[in-house]
């Protein structure tokens, strides 16, 4: 099996890298969470006469926010306008998940409200990022607007009143659901276990059980914790 510093070997010995190139590495390291290899490959091809399309910028955005890098990824932001790239839906997805996790919620809805092609992933992020910080009334106003929510938009919500919301809510919400999916029952049953619930906790997971929804690792961790 093959390691990633026998393709960084490789690479080093191409003479002039394309752009595809440089995304491989860069992409390769983020799936493997190697983060801030992600970040130095980025800069390396920043500095160098290759034109960077879309597809490294998503990664390294997605590598800012999952270190929590704002000042850089704000940085990496101000690039993409220069060059453009500031209309693409999936950079913009990437910025609204960047801004949801570690900026001003402001960041969040210029980007959402300036993304002129917004799909599904442009709604659940914003959704998402506006629950997870204490937003819960206006995470609700955009599930409300959003055109066909799906699963992981009530997801999203869930997951963002279960950490800083009422527990009563959560289980509306689940409840309204046609079809909860793992996801949705594990926010609600951790929502119950960090508030030291734990018998609404094990209620919820005995329905979920007799509901046949496929269970994970996650949901019995949490319930063995």
């Amino acid at each position: 099996m093959h390691s990633f510093s026998d393709a960084h070997a490789l690479f080093d010995e191409i003479p002039q890298p394309n752009v595809v190139t440089w995304n491989t590495m860069i992409s390769g390291y983020v799936h493997a969470s190697q983060f801030r290899n992600a970040l130095s490959f980025f800069m390396r091809l920043d500095r160098s006469h290759v034109c960077a399309n879309a597809f490294p910028f998503m990664s390294v955005l997605f590598a800012c926010s999952k270190l929590s890098l704002f000042k850089l990824g704000s940085s990496i932001h101000c690039k993409t306008v220069k060059l453009g790239m500031d209309d693409s839906t999936v950079v913009a997805n990437c910025l609204i998940d960047l801004y949801g996790k570690c900026g001003p919620m402001e960041h969040v809805v210029r980007v959402f409200f300036e993304t002129v092609e917004k799909d599904v992933i442009s709604w659940n992020s914003i959704i998402a990022a506006r629950a997870n910080n204490g937003y819960i009334e206006l995470a609700y106003k955009f599930l409300n607007l959003m055109p066909n929510p799906d699963t992981v938009s009530y997801n999203g919500l869930i997951n963002g009143i279960a950490r800083v919301g009422n527990m009563e809510d959560v289980v509306h919400v689940l409840s309204s659901l046609p079809n909860p999916n793992s996801s949705s029952w594990n926010s609600v049953i951790s929502g119950f276990v960090n508030r030291n619930r734990t018998r609404e906790a094990l209620d919820m997971f005995c329905k979920m059980h007799l509901k046949n929804v496929e269970m994970d690792e996650f949901t019995f961790s949490t319930i063995l914790d």
